[in-house]
Order: C-alpha cells, then sequence, then structure tokens
C-alpha cells in the first residue's frame, strides 16, 4: 500500500537538512556570531581604556607639563628649518622681554632662563645645552634625520666620526667621508660646513616634538670610560705629534706657533722640531728635538708633560675638552 507523504513534515525535515535555509542552523549560527563580534568589541574596548590608564599614570609621575595633544594632535606641519645660533657675546634677552624663538633674518638669539606662558609646558627649553648648541664643540646637540624620524647624540671617542661620515652620506653628501683638520673646514664635525641638521635649526616647539613623539626614535651610543680615556689619551695626546693637545692646553706653545707658524697646521710645526735619532740605550730609533729653532723648547716642555698618563691627567683637570669630559 502507498503511503503519502505528509507536506508539513517532509518540509520541516527538509529545512533542519538544508545548510542554507535551515532555520534551526540559521540561528545557532547567528547567535554565535553575534557573542564572538561583542567579544571582540569588549577586548577592543579594554585595550582602549588600559591604554589611556597608562597614559595618565605617566603624566602623573612625568613631573612635565606636556600637553596630551602631542600624542594625539593632528599630524604635524611640514618642519621649517632656522639659523644656527651666534657667538656667545651676543647680548642676552632679560627676564621682561618675551623669549625670541624661530626662524630669523640672520642668527638666532640666546633666550633665557624664563619662558614665557606658552612655552611652560615645553620640556626642551630655549636655552638648554642640547637645543642652544655648544661653542665649545661639536657634540652637544643631537643630529636630525627627517627622513627616518631619528635624533642621534654623537660622543667624542665612541664612533662619533664614523656615524657622521653615515649621515652625510645618507643626505647624500659627495664628499661624504672627507676629514680635514680644523685649520680648513674640520669636517665631519663642524657643523658649518658638514652638511647635517642638528636639533638647534628647528623651532623650539618642533625641537619638542622631535624629542617627545612616539614616532621618532633618540639613539646613543657609550663606551667603557676606561677604554674611552685611553682611546682619548692616544689620540690626542700621543697621536699626530700630540698636536691636539699642544694647541688645546699649552697656551705658550700655541702662541709661538701663531707668531712663527702661521700658515701651517700644528702637527707640521711640531713635526720640524724632531728628526728621527738612534737610541743606543734602548737600540730603537726615537724622536730627537733639535735646539735652536724657534718653538721647539716650548713644544717638548709641552709634550714631555702631556705624553704620558699622569702628565696627561694632571693636565686635562684644567684644560676642558669635550674628548676626556667637562
Amino acid at each position: 500500500m502507498t503511503t503519502k507523504a505528509d507536506p508539513t513534515t517532509s518540509g520541516m525535515h527538509d529545512m533542519r537538512s538544508s545548510p542554507r535555509g535551515g532555520a534551526g542552523v540559521w540561528s545557532g549560527y547567528s547567535t554565535y556570531k553575534i557573542i564572538k563580534d561583542l567579544l571582540a568589541v569588549c577586548i577592543l574596548i579594554l585595550l582602549v581604556v588600559m591604554n589611556y590608564l597608562n597614559i595618565s599614570v605617566i603624566h602623573v609621575f612625568d613631573k612635565q607639563s606636556i600637553s596630551s595633544n602631542q600624542h594625539t594632535g593632528p599630524e604635524p606641519k611640514k618642519m621649517q628649518l632656522r639659523m644656527p645660533l651666534i657667538p656667545a657675546k651676543t647680548k642676552r634677552v632679560t627676564p621682561k622681554k618675551a623669549i625670541t624663538t624661530g626662524i630669523h633674518n640672520s642668527s638666532r638669539i640666546r633666550s633665557s632662563k624664563i619662558l614665557t606662558t606658552s612655552q611652560s609646558h615645553l620640556l626642551v627649553e630655549p636655552n638648554d645645552k642640547i637645543y642652544r648648541g655648544d661653542l665649545t664643540g661639536f657634540n652637544s646637540a643631537p643630529i636630525v634625520d627627517e627622513k627616518h624620524k631619528l635624533l642621534f647624540f654623537s660622543v667624542p671617542k665612541v664612533a662619533c666620526t664614523t656615524f657622521k661620515f653615515l649621515f652625510r652620506r645618507i643626505r647624500g653628501v659627495s664628499d661624504w667621508d672627507a676629514q680635514d683638520s680644523m685649520e680648513r673646514k674640520g669636517l665631519p664635525h663642524n657643523p658649518e660646513w658638514n652638511n647635517l641638521k642638528y636639533l638647534y635649526h628647528y623651532p623650539i616647539e618642533t625641537a619638542n616634538e622631535m624629542m617627545t613623539s612616539p614616532e621618532w626614535t633618540r639613539a646613543i651610543f657609550v663606551r667603557d670610560p676606561k677604554t674611552r680615556f685611553l682611546s682619548a689619551f692616544l689620540d690626542k695626546s700621543v697621536g699626530n705629534y700630540g698636536s691636539f693637545v699642544t694647541e688645546r692646553c699649552c697656551p705658550d706653545a700655541m702662541k709661538c706657533m701663531l707668531d712663527n707658524y702661521p700658515e701651517i697646521p700644528a702637527f707640521m710645526a711640531i713635526k720640524s722640531c724632531q728628526v728621527e735619532g738612534w737610541d743606543s740605550r734602548k737600540n730603537t730609533i726615537k724622536a730627537m728635538w733639535l735646539e735652536g729653532k724657534p718653538c721647539c723648547s716650548v713644544f717638548k716642555e709641552c709634550q714631555e708633560k702631556t705624553m704620558n698618563v699622569e702628565g696627561f691627567l694632571e693636565t686635562i683637570e684644567t684644560c676642558h675638552d669635550e674628548h676626556w669630559g667637562k
């Protein structure tokens, strides 16, 4: 006997078995998807809250009035260069006057330590050494690499020459590996000739953005103090006929050299006072000082003191230079 299929039962069976039209399956899938999306939204909200709390704690303990718009504000405008600072003899701005920053026609005015109300939130102040630069050295202010958003603090006797070669090459300088004496251009160290940008080339607000923004990287390399001191002694006091220390730490020798050898570098003047001679006591060739030639006696007196570690240590106590600290 033929049994007639119940259309109602058949339809329900088809809906359950169908992967697309089954109401039960579709309802279960929707519930699972909704729960999954809600969990994702909750996790995202939790991460945002945690991030906000971390930033708040940093602001509480930082004790620096850095406005939060440095992290969440709009994209900064294109950076503008400004002129480097002028010599130290420039008249300082009195506290009653407003601090002058930004771009100047011919020079940058050193400002006083008093900040205007609009600048009171700044981490880097106009009178900070890393911003105003140091007229006695070339490594106080960091080098700026805008392309890679990098601030690099070079340290003397910590491969600073090699790093400056690198940054000059990054900037596309043709003679990036040029190196000469301070009597010429002082490459690659002299900012007037090395084609590098430093922090003090930018307005104070831009400099603060570079020093605080998480989009910028601040880097420095350090060295063991003992090996750094040894490097300074061998390079500046012993190497190159001791001309570096002679120029900076022996004023009598420097004055005599300027009076008698104004046209040649210091190392050539010192070299002209020495000849190679045989030391029979040590069975070796050593430099012998000439007698009667201008400046040779003062050169000899200076180097006999500075070309040994004890004399060098005594000399640098009063003769300050960035290569061995201040």
